[in-house]
């Protein structure tokens, strides 16, 4: 762990060092940004690991197109697009998980085989072009205007570290 830390401050100082703007808070807000991202995929795969099982190789796939169904689903209203594309999300995983669970299939054909239909999903529904927000459709902006200076995101990963967190106890 010593070391783990010590090569953690070295890279910190090195790019400090090397890097215009590296110990700004701008850059600061845009690495706490991205990580919580991340840090949130990274609870949901923590609590499939500690339930037995190894991996999903399908997570990448699984938020591509549950954003997707997002912004497909903001002409609903912001709060629908948010519960449906959670659910879409949920499913997809529930769907591996009972091949992988009741049937007892093997996990890594699940999950590439499960990758491999939703990103066919995903470019059809897509029609291979870049997708956007519905024009004037502005209700998710919630959650890219900084609140307290930080992101939406950080918050969400904390309250949900914390909330998954005391579930897992």
């Amino acid at each position: 762990l010593r070391g783990l830390l010590l090569a953690l401050v070295a890279v910190v100082l090195v790019f400090g060092a090397t890097t215009n703007g590296f110990f700004t808070i701008e850059n600061f807000k845009a690495i706490l940004s991205t990580t919580s991202l991340i840090g949130i995929i990274a609870i949901g795969a923590t609590v499939a690991l500690i339930g037995g099982n190894l991996f999903s190789i399908t997570i990448g796939a699984t938020v591509a197109i549950t954003a997707m169904a997002f912004l497909f689903l903001l002409k609903l209203g912001i709060v629908a697009a948010i519960i449906l594309s959670l659910l879409i999300g949920g499913g997809v995983g529930a769907v591996q998980g009972a091949f992988v669970g009741a049937i007892g299939a093997n996990p890594i054909i699940v999950t590439i085989g499960a990758g491999a239909i939703q990103e066919g999903v995903a470019t059809w529904l897509a029609n291979g072009q870049s997708v956007y927000p519905p024009a004037g459709n502005h209700s998710f902006t919630f959650m890219i205007v900084p609140v307290l200076g930080l992101p939406f995101p950080v918050y969400v990963f904390v309250v949900l570290a914390i909330v998954v967190g005391l579930l897992m106890r």
